[in-house]
């Protein structure tokens, strides 16, 4: 009941810009610890031994300020509500939630793509990519699209209320807080690569099992289900090439009907619309399994 309210509230309201112009949002008090620690703790001049260690403290304020303020208010949300708890656990889970907030900012992309209108399509994926998108074809613009909400998928809607379920506000948090850490600072390039390590592997673990779930859901959501979802997990390589996100977006992809279904096999061969005509460095050939990676939930294949 305190999720499905949740999912309500969000869906509903998402976080108004009114409320945001108050008061803010939680996710700020942790990028404002994570700033602060950043600076104390990722000096130039330190070794990279220090700043991983200064990454794990991060973490562990993190996590303590995350699952102690939780626990508190789920504490004091019991004492005074009594049976109705549920319903303010709900309110405080809310924020943490961002399936409102995913559909408000894919939804311009998509209508720009269906009507044809390129520059409007490029400007409003523009809003959700970390890349210049000025060059983009309709299937790159479409690629990024999938690519942001495949990640904000999982990390913003399945694994927030997975860890909702399995540790109430102190869960759901904690993984916010986490979460938000691996946005900030778990990237390979420096300055972060020492001092971001902790992040990004213990939100690779807090996913672990979401990711699984979140693409289970989409089989069962998009056309076709059965078999494929069996196809999607056995015939995506391990580990693809571009890493376990690219393989993510391709199943998101897959569960697409039409030609966005075809994303699935150009984003393992080529990559994403972010990162589509980087450099990257000579990879292994692929196992020949890997030509059927877009194995999907519409039963399309590579001829």
């Amino acid at each position: 009941m305190v999720e499905l309210l949740a999912l309500i509230l969000d869906a509903a309201l998402g976080w108004p810009a009114w409320l945001y112009a108050r008061i803010g949002h939680p996710v700020g008090a942790f990028a404002r610890i994570i700033a602060a620690c950043e600076r104390r703790w990722n000096r130039r001049g330190l070794g990279d031994g220090r700043r991983r260690m200064g990454g794990v403290a991060t973490l562990l304020i993190l996590l303590l300020a995350a699952t102690l303020g939780g626990w508190l208010i789920q504490s004091a949300l019991h004492r005074l509500m009594g049976a109705w708890a549920w319903a303010g656990i709900a309110l405080a889970a809310w924020p943490a939630l961002a399936q409102r907030s995913l559909f408000d900012h894919v939804l311009p992309v998509v209508k720009a793509l269906k009507t044809g209108d390129l520059p409007t399509a490029r400007q409003a994926v523009g809003h959700i990519v970390g890349r210049d998108t000025a060059s983009l074809d309709e299937a790159g613009v479409a690629r990024a699209a999938i690519e942001s909400l495949a990640e904000s998928f999982c990390d913003g809607v399945v694994a927030p209320l997975f860890w909702l379920v399995v540790g109430g506000l102190p869960g759901i948090w904690a993984y916010k807080a986490v979460n938000t850490a691996d946005s900030m600072i778990g990237h390979r390039e420096e300055p972060f690569a020492a001092f971001g390590w902790a992040a990004a592997r213990f939100d690779d673990l807090l996913n672990l099992a979401p990711a699984r779930l979140s693409a289970i859901l989409l089989c069962v959501a998009g056309p076709g289900a059965g078999a494929s979802f069996a196809a999607i997990m056995l015939f995506t390589p391990r580990p693809m090439p571009g890493g376990q996100r690219r393989r993510w977006r391709a199943r998101w992809a897959s569960a697409l009907p039409g030609r966005f279904n075809m994303m699935a096999f150009a984003m393992t061969r080529h990559g994403s619309g972010a990162t589509a005509g980087k450099r990257h460095p000579p990879r292994p050939a692929p196992r020949s399994r890997f030509m059927f990676a877009p194995a999907s939930c519409s039963g399309w294949r590579p001829r």
